[in-house]
């Protein structure tokens, strides 16, 4: 069976962080792209014990370098204790939820219960990107709106910026974007401890 994979390149090098964190490992096309991204921690959740050990073998290599970690479990138990070990803003690709088979977590989404997580998280800055809102409303999306999802990440952060990237239909992917850090311009007359002032070059 041929299944399209909603996330490029192209989309995920536009929001870099050092921590790449994907709940709904599947078959791997994330954690590969986050590699070729450039991020220095990929870590992934997954609920189905056989694609996860299939992910394993996978990426075993990585693994070992201590660059990719594979989670098993199911978000809407675990999700809380993983995002509580981050101490950096991390990307998020957020795409677990039920596929119509026999294998259920607790939820058949469980994307609010992840954002009241993200919302709980000290850090305030991560990037989210969230697949499949096309879903919202109906089979797995029941009781979900982009209206609805939206006000839950902007109660992690009001100053969060709403765009939007192509998945799988146009605007399918739903893009929380922190506003950039504030520029600091430190006087060269307050720097300390410059023994050699002819070092400092300003451009």
């Amino acid at each position: 069976m041929f299944l399209q994979n909603s996330l490029t390149l192209e989309i995920l090098k536009k929001y870099p962080n050092e921590y790449f964190l994907e709940t709904g490992t599947f078959q791997g096309h994330a954690v590969e792209l986050a590699l070729e991204a450039g991020f220095k921690k990929i870590i992934s959740i997954e609920i189905d014990s056989y694609l996860h050990g299939k992910a394993k073998e996978k990426f075993a290599a990585e693994i070992a370098e201590g660059r990719v970690e594979l989670i098993l479990g199911d978000t809407a138990v675990i999700f809380e204790k993983i995002v509580a070990q981050l101490d950096k803003p991390t990307t998020f690709w957020i795409d677990d939820h039920w596929s119509g088979g026999v294998l259920l977590g607790k939820y058949k989404c469980p994307l609010p219960v992840e954002l009241e997580v993200l919302k709980n998280h000290p850090i305030k800055n991560h990037t989210l990107l969230i697949d499949d809102t096309r879903m919202f409303g109906h089979y797995w999306g029941l009781g979900l709106s982009k209206e609805s999802v939206t006000e839950q990440v902007m109660a992690i952060n009001p100053d969060y910026k709403i765009q939007w990237e192509n998945g799988i239909e146009a605007n399918d992917i739903m893009v929380a974007l922190p506003p950039p850090l504030p520029l600091v311009i430190v006087p060269v007359s307050t720097l300390e401890n410059v023994e050699d002032e002819q070092s400092i070059h300003l451009l």
